[in-house]
């Protein structure tokens, strides 16, 4: 069975934390790990092998690439995450997922305190049959970043004529700038998060023109998308 090796970019991780890491998940040293996943039947995949070797990944890839496949996989090897979220169930007449199933290699020294176990979910007589584990899974809304332009209920947004009152127009939080400086490299400390609808979820953000830079909209929309840590301390 093929197994996608992981490309491991190391950043500014100094090479004794990244090896000290890369050996703790070799030898499972986790209370709680998803290990590796074998995409049995799963859409486009069949007989494939993803191992999660380091304890943060990445999946990169082109549109229809698999990536929303993988993570679904990955998520809903875990009680609290309900497969429809990731994998619209067929019905009577739609074939596209019978016998589906996806096998998984987990940690959690709850259920083994020694070793790792296996788990399956499975789709067929149209229903999905899981053994899953336990464990926390956080689900988070996330919207792609685009001009204003772009968005239809942004465009007047982006106009010469918009304005906005200053009590509408907020400052990020500290702890929002330090985390995004740490994950992105960047320094948003002069964006500004402005109050547009007050009759929806929908935001925009505007960054301070001061530095000659154009004007950027973003909008935030509740989509759903599954984030899991691979590893837990304890």
């Amino acid at each position: 069975m093929p197994t996608e090796a992981p490309q491991i970019f190391q950043s500014q991780i100094r090479p004794g934390t990244f090896q000290d890491l890369l050996k703790k998940v070799a030898r499972l040293s986790y209370g709680k790990y998803l290990h590796r996943i074998r995409l049995i039947k799963l859409r486009g995949f069949e007989n494939r092998i993803v191992s999660f070797d380091f304890p943060v990944t990445a999946l990169v890839g082109p549109n229809g690439g698999g990536k929303t496949t993988i993570l679904g996989a990955a998520a809903i090897a875990y009680d609290v995450v309900r497969p429809r979220q990731f994998f619209a169930k067929s019905g009577k007449f739609d074939e596209s997922m019978l016998n589906w199933r996806v096998e998984y290699d987990l940690v959690d020294r709850e259920v083994n305190k020694t070793d790792s176990f296996r788990r399956t979910a499975s789709f067929s007589s149209m229903k999905w049959s899981r053994d899953a584990a336990k464990r926390d899974v956080t689900v988070f809304g996330v919207a792609r970043t685009v001009p204003a332009s772009e968005r239809k209920e942004l465009q007047r947004c982006a106009t010469n004529t918009f304005t906005v009152s200053p009590d509408r127009v907020d400052s990020l939080q500290e702890a929002v700038i330090k985390a995004v400086g740490r994950i992105l490299g960047k320094d948003i400390s002069k964006y500004t998060h402005i109050r547009v609808d007050t009759g929806g979820p929908g935001l925009a953000s505007y960054r301070d023109d001061r530095a000659g830079d154009s004007i950027l909209g973003v909008s935030l929309r509740r989509r759903r998308v599954e984030h899991y840590p691979h590893g837990d301390e304890n």
